[in-house]
């Protein structure tokens, strides 16, 4: 919405598509403040849980990766092997060490 659609906004108080158009973004700004509290609020009790920074708990858990595979006999979908230092993470955090090949699905006949 541009400044002379908010001040005609403004100057037509009556005019429910405005005043909808405010309260729908009143709703998204707090819904937003809310998702970044929860963030943070995950990122404290990681750090305080596991004993390191965040940073270093992502940039652990980010190497771990999914990658797709296609052949003849069909598809699967298999996780890279975890590191050590990626399985202390999850022991620690009390997190299910994910399945290897995590979907498989044969080739049609």
């Amino acid at each position: 919405m541009s400044p002379r659609d908010s001040l005609r906004c403004d100057q037509r108080q009556s005019t429910t598509g405005c005043l909808q158009d405010r309260e729908r973004s009143k709703e998204r700004i707090r819904a937003h403040v809310i998702l970044c509290w929860l963030a943070l609020l995950l990122i404290r009790i990681v750090e305080t849980q596991t004993g390191t920074t965040w940073t270093h708990t992502r940039r652990e858990l980010d190497r771990l990766h999914l990658g797709t595979f296609t052949g003849p006999a069909g598809t699967f979908q298999q996780l890279t092997a975890l590191t050590r230092p990626q399985r202390d993470l999850l022991a620690t955090l009390e997190i299910p060490t994910p399945k290897q090949v995590v979907t498989l699905q044969p080739a049609p006949r």
